[in-house]
């Protein structure tokens, strides 16, 4: 089985213990790159659920990101407020990677409506 690529957008407390919670399946994925607006309490978590991180990359955007990991997967978990506009940013760039949000995906009606209408323009693809 192909080892799976991951980034994460908003490393707090919630993602990197979903992630620490998967290091000894058989298929765990490789966390190689972050997006946090700090990278110094991004490595204090991911080292505090133990999820290997000596390979991960910080960013400071979603493209810049997606263009040097060219990941398999992207996991969004910063605040509620953000994760509609990472949504969009990261589905937006159709490169494949398929991408999950911490709940709620969408606050509101209109970021729900926008969430919807950018994943109905994309066609679906896979690596």
């Amino acid at each position: 089985m192909k080892e799976l690529k991951i980034c994460v957008i908003g490393a707090g407390e919630r993602v990197c213990s979903l992630l620490g919670g998967m290091r000894d399946l058989a298929y765990a994925p490789e966390i190689v790159g972050c997006l946090d607006r700090s990278p110094e309490n991004a490595r204090k978590n991911l080292a505090k659920y133990e999820v290997p991180s000596e390979n991960v990359a910080f960013f400071e955007n979603v493209d810049a990101m997606i263009d040097a990991c060219a990941p398999d997967g992207v996991v969004i978990g910063t605040p509620c407020a953000y994760h509609t506009e990472y949504a969009v940013a990261v589905m937006r760039r159709n490169s494949g990677e398929d991408t999950q949000c911490i709940m709620p995906a969408a606050r509101t009606d209109r970021a729900t409506s926008t969430i919807a209408a950018t994943q109905s323009i994309l066609p679906c693809t896979r690596r």
